[in-house]
C-alpha cells in the first residue's frame, strides 16, 4: 500500500470541529510511565544534609532507605523534544536533586547523550578499567567543545587487551534540570529536556549569571519535618536557599538531544555542592533510577503564515497565505490550525483547521482572502496563529520512515485601524 493513500486530502482550510482537529495535533503524545527504583550504587556517598547543610538525625539517617521512596516519571516518548513530568514522595526532605539522563557505554544511545551533556572516561589499564574522571573543560559553551573533541580524538583508540578492544570507555550523561523536595521529601515537576548542566550551586556559593539556568529558592522550617533532630521547642531558624545549574553547553533553554531512538536511564541524583556541610555532604550519589525509551524526532516539517496587507482602515480585506513544507524524502501527513486572538480579547480556537498529505521534499500552499470588518473588536492588533504537527501513523511513523511528532508554529498580526466614523473601541 502506498503511504500516499493514508487518508484522503480533505477541503483543507474548510472550518472542521474542534473535536476533529484536536484528536489530530494530539496524535502520538499518550504519556509512558516508569517506576523508579533504588540505585544502590554508592550509599556511603549518601548526603545527609539538606539543601541550607542541616543534617537530619542520627535516628533518620539510620532508617532512611530509597526502596521505600515512591518516584514516578511520564515521558511522552516520541516527540521533536523529549518532555514529561517527575512525581516522587519518600525521597529526603528539603533535598535537592540533579534530574539526569545516564548512557551506558557502548549503546546507540550513550554518544547522542554526552554530545549533549557531558563524558565520563574510564581507561584500561591491562588487567581493569581505571583512572575514572569526568572531562572538565567546557569550552565557551558551543558544540562540538572541547571534550566533544577529546572523546572523538580518543573514542576509537584500540587496546587488544581490553574487553571491548579499546583502551577508553567513555560513558555519557546529561544534567537537563533539578528540583527541590518540600518537608515530606516529597515533589512533582514537569519538565523540558532542552538544557544542559554542569553541576548545581546555591548563591552562597557561587553568582548566578545569566548564562545560567533558573533559579530555585526553597523557603522552609526544619522544625516542620521529623527528619531533624526535635528538643520539642524552635530548633531551627526559617531557611530561604536558592540554587541553580551552572551551564555546560549554551544556551539554556536551547540545547536538544539529537534525531534518535534512545533507551538509557532516567536518575535522580544526590547534589552534594561540592562538600557543602562538612562531613556528611555526600559525593553526588545515584538515588533511584529507571529504564526510559523514547525517540527523538527529527525536524519534519517547515510552516509559514502570511497575511498582506498587515493591516489598513477598517474594513479591509487581507490575503491569508499558508505554506507547509516537507523536509523529508517520505511523504508526510500533516495536521494544522490557526487560532485568533482579536485586538478586542476574543479569542478562537481552530479558526480554520484541518490536515493535508505532503509530499516527499515538497510543499503544500493555499490562499483565501478575509474581510476584516468595521468593528470595534478589530481596532488595534490582532493575532493569527497556526500550529501544525506531523501526525504520519504507523507504520510510516517508524523505521525506516522519520518518527511523528514533530510540531511548528508561524504567526502573523494585522492592525486594524478605526474610520474617522467609527472612533475607538
Amino acid at each position: 500500500m502506498c503511504i500516499t493513500q493514508i487518508g484522503r486530502k480533505r477541503g483543507w482550510w474548510r472550518i472542521v470541529s474542534l473535536l476533529a482537529i484536536g484528536a489530530a495535533v494530539s496524535a502520538g503524545t499518550q504519556a509512558d510511565e516508569v517506576s523508579l527504583v533504588d540505585s544502590g550504587s554508592n550509599p556511603a556517598g549518601y548526603r545527609w544534609l539538606d539543601v541550607a547543610d542541616q543534617s537530619y538525625s542520627s535516628e533518620y539517617q539510620a532508617g532512611f532507605s530509597y526502596s521505600d521512596a515512591l518516584a514516578i516519571v511520564s515521558i511522552v516518548p516520541t516527540g521533536p523534544v523529549l518532555s514529561g513530568s517527575l512525581s516522587a514522595t519518600g525521597l529526603k526532605p528539603n533535598f535537592t536533586y540533579q534530574l539526569k539522563l545516564d548512557g551506558d557505554s557502548g549503546t546507540p544511545a550513550n554518544e547522542l547523550i554526552g554530545l549533549a551533556g557531558r563524558w565520563w572516561q574510564e581507561e584500561w589499564n591491562g588487567s581493569v578499567w581505571t583512572n575514572g574522571q569526568n572531562l572538565n573543560d567546557k569550552g565557551d559553551g558551543s558544540s562540538p567543545n572541547p571534550n566533544d573533541l577529546l572523546y572523538f580524538e580518543r573514542r576509537d583508540v584500540e587496546d587488544s587487551s581490553s574487553p571491548t578492544g579499546l583502551r577508553y570507555r567513555f560513558t555519557g550523561y546529561l544534567v537537563f534540570g533539578y528540583v527541590v523536595t518540600d518537608g515530606e521529601g516529597s515533589v512533582q515537576r514537569s519538565f523540558t529536556v532542552d538544557s544542559s548542566y554542569h553541576v548545581l550551586w546555591k548563591t552562597t556559593q557561587r553568582p548566578h549569571t545569566g548564562d545560567d539556568g533558573p533559579l530555585l529558592t526553597a523557603i522552609f522550617d526544619a522544625d516542620d519535618s521529623e527528619a531533624y533532630a526535635d528538643s520539642g521547642g524552635d530548633d531551627y531558624p526559617v531557611q530561604s536557599v536558592s540554587v541553580f545549574g551552572e551551564w555546560e553547553r549554551l544556551p539554556v533553554g536551547g540545547v536538544f538531544l539529537q534525531p534518535g531512538a534512545y533507551s538509557c536511564r532516567f536518575t535522580l541524583t544526590e547534589e552534594s555542592f561540592h562538600g557543602s556541610g562538612g562531613p556528611l555532604a555526600g559525593s553526588w550519589a545515584a538515588a533511584m533510577e529507571g529504564l526510559v525509551v523514547f525517540a527523538i524526532a527529527p525536524e519534519t516539517m517547515n510552516i509559514s503564515l502570511s497575511c498582506l496587507p498587515a493591516g489598513g482602515t477598517v474594513p479591509f480585506s487581507s490575503l491569508f497565505t499558508v505554506t507547509l513544507a516537507n523536509s523529508t524524502s517520505f511523504v508526510r501527513v500533516a495536521a494544522a490550525r490557526i487560532d485568533v486572538v482579536l485586538a478586542g480579547g476574543q479569542y478562537y480556537s481552530n479558526w480554520r483547521a484541518g490536515y493535508t498529505n505532503v509530499a516527499a521534499g515538497g510543499s503544500f500552499q493555499t490562499s483565501w482572502s478575509t474581510l476584516i470588518p468595521a468593528l470595534g473588536s478589530v481596532i488595534g492588533v490582532n493575532e493569527f496563529t497556526l500550529v501544525a504537527e506531523d501526525v504520519t501513523p504507523a507504520p510510516y511513523n517508524q523505521p525506516p520512515y522519520p518518527a511523528s511528532g514533530d510540531t511548528a508554529a508561524d504567526g502573523c498580526t494585522l492592525i486594524g485601524v478605526a474610520p474617522s466614523w467609527l472612533g475607538s473601541p
